[in-house]
């Protein structure tokens, strides 16, 4: 069940003060992720032969090469296959095997390619998670933006599956590309890019899935605005006055518990934040007075 508030945990810089008054977030190339194995799965080549090869045709078909192109590639593919190994001489057997490790990977290349051209903004069901208030929230020093989901359906926003496996199967893909079949797209793309190694739990990611990498317009609500630990003070007092005409957006200091290493939240104040002015040098605030007045 999609909860009613995600987090997004974010430095404290141009990008998070876009997200804020401009309600832009950015979907992330999967290539620049920090863990290598995200989205960026294998192949269960758990078809025949004369089927991959079909499926392979169709998406060369579908990224925009001609069929003579594609007829040259696969003939391509079965004249390597046969190729004699330094080990052992060709056999039938030996010539499939090849064939097929061939089409595995061309396969897995061309969805890889096809995949590249989306973009994935990543949210969190916690707003105290220290580990990634370390991570993500520049080390405690950030923020953590609180978005409401309920106002809107988001068809393209799906939790992490941390039990899943990295493969993507090759029947799926064969029925979501030659078949047309809607559920096997939505189980290759849930392959793709929701699953992921259960050492990444603790994040308990949502991730929403766009058709392009960059600058996205939101399709939530932002709701609050957490400070970290060590969110300098200037930083608070700069986004409650950017704030002051919506007071709606709540705002909240973590805090660290004293019986354990667990973070809560607290409300912030805002009144006073909003009246302090901004600081003059003590030239300006001390001109005038001299010893004698002390």
């Amino acid at each position: 069940m999609l909860p009613t508030k995600l987090y997004k945990y974010c430095p404290f810089n141009v990008f998070s003060l876009r997200a804020i008054n401009e309600a832009e977030i950015f979907h992330a190339s999967p290539t620049q992720f920090n863990d290598p194995l995200d989205s960026n799965p294998t192949l269960d080549l758990d078809i025949s032969t004369d089927d991959a090869v079909r499926l392979l045709s169709r998406m060369l078909e579908m990224s925009g090469e001609t069929s003579d192109r594609i007829e040259r590639q696969i003939n391509t593919l079965r004249y390597n296959a046969t190729e004699p190994s330094e080990d052992e001489p060709n056999t039938p057997e030996g010539e499939e095997l090849n064939l097929r490790l061939l089409l595995e990977m061309y396969i897995l290349r061309t969805l890889r390619r096809e995949m590249a051209a989306h973009g994935v903004f990543s949210l969190s069901e916690t707003y105290s998670s220290v580990l990634m208030w370390s991570h993500y929230g520049d080390h405690h020093r950030g923020l953590c933006l609180e978005y409401d989901t309920s106002l809107m359906a988001v068809p393209s926003l799906g939790p992490i599956d941390y039990k899943a496996p990295r493969a993507v199967s090759a029947y799926q893909l064969l029925r979501w590309k030659i078949e047309g079949n809607a559920d096997a797209k939505e189980q290759v793309r849930q392959n793709y890019f929701h699953a992921k190694s259960d050492e990444w739990a603790y994040e308990q990611e949502w991730r929403d899935i766009s058709d392009k990498v960059g600058v996205n317009t939101l399709n939530f609500r932002l709701s609050a605005i957490h400070f970290g630990l060590r969110t300098d003070f200037t930083v608070k007092q700069a986004i409650v006055k950017m704030l002051s005409r919506d007071q709606d957006i709540e705002l909240y200091d973590m805090m660290a518990r004293n019986e354990s290493f667990k973070l809560e939240r607290e409300l912030v104040g805002r009144d006073y934040l909003e009246r302090i002015g901004i600081r003059q040098p003590p030239f300006i605030i001390f001109r005038g007075i001299t010893l004698l007045d002390v």
